[in-house]
């Protein structure tokens, strides 16, 4: 009976340290990873998503990294200050400014399909945190109850 007790309370502990670790935020933002990495991951994205060739993905991989620097710097700066809704302005504005300055390395086709992308986007990300669910459940009682 022992041996049982014994068992369970390592396997207790088990899962209790993998529910912890599990739950901890990763290095380097909020979204997971670093954001260099994150940037990388974009430019490939855009590379295959837009058809880019090797010059334009190098143009728009620098350009990636460039921004990203500058929107760390950016954060940290806000964050000391503890001021979210300056850096929330800013951020707009700093990819109101890489979109601009990516249309220079991107054919006509290739920014309509980056701009339908980006159009996309806020309902992907609502689809993929699961809110477009709790939204349209919502919906659906309050379309019961009346």
């Amino acid at each position: 009976m022992q041996m049982i007790n014994k068992i369970t309370i390592t396997f207790l502990l088990i899962l209790f340290t993998l529910n912890i670790s599990y739950a901890q935020r990763p290095e380097g933002g909020g979204r997971g990873g670093d954001p260099k990495e994150r940037a990388n991951q974009q430019t490939d994205r855009m590379i295959e998503s837009l058809d880019l060739s090797v010059a334009q993905g190098t143009k728009i991989r620098a350009l990636n990294l460039e921004f990203v620097d500058k929107m760390v710097a950016a954060r940290d700066k806000a964050r000391a200050a503890g001021d979210r809704e300056s850096m929330r302005t800013t951020m707009q504005t700093m990819r109101k400014e890489q979109n601009e300055q990516l249309k220079k390395y991107l054919t006509a086709e290739q920014v309509s399909k980056w701009e339908k992308i980006l159009a996309e986007r806020p309902e992907r990300v609502r689809r993929e945190r699961g809110q477009g669910k709790r939204k349209e459940k919502k919906k659906d009682k309050e379309g019961a109850k009346s």
